[in-house]
């Protein structure tokens, strides 16, 4: 079973917003996903993910907290996050 890493970070100045990001090496390039912490941050979240496992032929998806804390109000993005969800979208 292949994982592939999504790191997770917050935007600079702006409060609730993120960005999730995928660098793929042998490419020489990174996908990534701006989102709020909403439950449509979720979705896109959700949507983002997907797209990086049926693209790459991955199993599974990490998401990596970048710094290692930050604090989500939503708990659709959390459960997202913590892979708890089961596909939201």
């Amino acid at each position: 079973m292949k994982n592939m890493k999504i790191v997770i970070k917050s935007i600079n100045n702006d409060k609730g917003r993120y960005i999730a990001y995928h660098k793929e090496d042998f490419l020489d390039a990174a996908f990534w996903v701006c989102f709020n912490d909403s439950i449509t941050g979720a979705i896109a979240l959700n949507h983002f993910a997907q797209m990086i496992r049926s693209r790459f032929n991955i199993n599974r998806t990490d998401f990596v907290i970048e710094g290692g804390k930050m604090q989500f109000k939503n708990p659709a993005l959390l459960d997202e996050i913590l892979g708890k969800n089961g596909g939201i979208a």
